[in-house]
């Protein structure tokens, strides 16, 4: 796991919680009693508890998740590579997690540039690609009806397995519904 939070617990200092709990008055028992012996008892247990909720928010985090790892990567819908690191999944659910959607262009390069891949581009093909043919009609797209809904991602840097199959889950989950994304490793 990570950094352990401040203010860590320890048994005495569970005892010493516990036995200020107490009302004072002289009905109630001393340090010297069999109220404190339970305190005493239940503190090492109270240590545990409290280490396991210092856990649990580690975990509520995708981005420092350990055992919940594949739990994030479900909800998610994250499928990672098999040479995928633990550090890379980690990675992967964070930007999953905090990515909101986008319809731009830029949009998708600055999550790809996130991601490591700063050498990516995507050629948004849905704003209309109105170009002519030398042989075209006028008025004769160079792309089918259905080009109108499908948008290119060139990635012009070397990307590891672990890397496009984190793109690309990403983007699918996160493209506008009525649109297809075509990837391309075009290294240079």
């Amino acid at each position: 796991m990570g950094t352990p939070l401040p203010g860590t617990a320890t048994a005495g200092a569970y005892v010493d919680l516990l036995n200020r709990t107490q009302p004072d008055g002289p009905y109630w028992p001393t340090a010297d009693s069999l109220l404190t012996d339970i305190h005493e008892a239940l503190a090492p247990e109270l240590v545990r508890f409290h280490g396991r909720v210092i856990d649990y928010l580690e975990e509520a985090n995708p981005g420092t998740a350990d055992q919940m790892l594949e739990g994030w990567e479900e909800v998610l819908g994250l499928t990672p590579a098999t040479t995928a690191t633990d550090d890379e999944r980690r990675a992967a659910c964070a930007t999953a997690y905090i990515a909101t959607g986008g319809n731009s262009a830029a949009y998708f390069e600055q999550l790809a540039a996130s991601m490591g891949l700063a050498g990516t581009f995507v050629l948004d093909q849905t704003a209309g690609s109105w170009m002519w043919g030398p042989h075209s009609p006028p008025c004769m797209p160079l792309y089918s009806a259905y080009h109108a809904f499908v948008w290119e991602v060139h990635s012009l840097v070397a990307a590891t397995a672990a890397q496009r199959t984190t793109l690309e889950t990403l983007f699918e989950r996160i493209k506008p519904a009525h649109t297809q994304v075509e990837f391309f490793y075009d290294v240079v």
